[in-house]
């Protein structure tokens, strides 16, 4: 260490005692490559597709290495009473937190019907096909309020890319909207 620290100047960083730093940096060695020849097959998603999970966390939804095409569903529970809208940001990356993940986009889906936290339910649905093409699709069930955003991935090819470009993100509402708040002369002139 001292030989080291002589040539470079640096200090080091002394996190694990001498024999641990041996195995802690096979074991990460080991996960790199395991990691990069499951996401090396064409046929296989390049890194994992998750959301921002509160905190600025990172949850994989779709992990690295999944055989491509691929779909999943998931109910996401409103995190606050009353809450009126989902916001739900997608990453790509395989890092703990989203800063460190590659953002891929955005959905928000408003007018959702108001209710107790965690009693109103939206359905969360992701397609990923074999180009790596993400369709990602928020549905509140109950008034079938949709929001359907379709991506690229890192592993998409340039020309399916260029077609992506011209796909805006696609707001449906199929069902009856929950009723509005009539609200008085005043309160639409001045809006409160």
């Amino acid at each position: 260490i001292q030989a080291l620290q002589g040539l470079t100047n640096i200090e080091p960083l002394v996190l694990y005692p001498g024999p641990q730093v041996v195995l802690v940096g096979l074991a990460r060695a080991g996960v790199a490559v395991e990691r990069s020849e499951r996401a090396s097959r064409e046929d296989a998603l390049s890194a994992s597709v998750g959301i921002e999970l509160p905190g600025g966390r990172f949850g994989a939804l779709v992990r690295a290495g999944t055989r491509l095409p691929a779909r999943l569903e998931r109910h996401i529970p409103t995190t606050r009473d009353n809450q009126v809208e989902v916001d739900l940001r997608i990453f790509q990356g395989d890092a703990e937190f989203v800063r460190a993940c590659a953002p891929l986009g955005r959905l928000v889906l408003r007018d959702i019907p108001k209710g107790p936290r965690g009693q109103v339910r939206i359905d969360l649905e992701l397609e990923l096909d074999t180009d790596g093409v993400l369709t990602a699709t928020l549905t509140e069930p109950t008034t079938q309020a949709s929001q359907r955003l379709v991506i690229a991935t890192a592993q998409t090819p340039d020309e399916r890319r260029a077609e992506l470009q011209n796909i805006p993100a696609v707001t449906t509402r199929l069902g009856k909207a929950p009723p509005k708040e009539k609200k008085g002369i005043l309160s639409r002139l001045f809006g409160k």
